[in-house]
């Protein structure tokens, strides 16, 4: 499915690098339960992440979360840690 030129994702996507390796995959299968770390999960158009609370329906803008790596160390930073697990941040994939 091509995106619109003209969409917010598009513009942001022409200026973010797109090459990227997945480092923690993580769901939360439901309300307030702990984010279980995942080596590899199903994805699919119409439902997100397998297993993950919030799969979002067909055509959601949120059915996955992402991070950079470089955004972990920026909180980190700024929060006057070494690290920050990903799962704090209550994102899917970090990359």
């Amino acid at each position: 499915m091509p995106i619109n030129p003209l969409s917010p994702i598009k513009k942001l996507m022409d200026t973010l690098p797109q090459a990227g390796r997945v480092e923690w995959i993580g769901v939360r299968p439901k309300r307030d339960a702990p984010i279980i770390e995942k080596e590899s999960v199903e994805v699919s158009f119409d439902g997100g992440l397998a297993g993950d609370r919030f799969s979002g329906g067909k055509g959601s803008k949120r059915q996955v979360t992402l991070i950079q790596a470089e955004h972990l160390e920026a909180v980190a930073s700024m929060m006057h840690l070494e690290e920050v697990e990903p799962s704090l941040l209550r994102r899917n994939i970090y990359w």
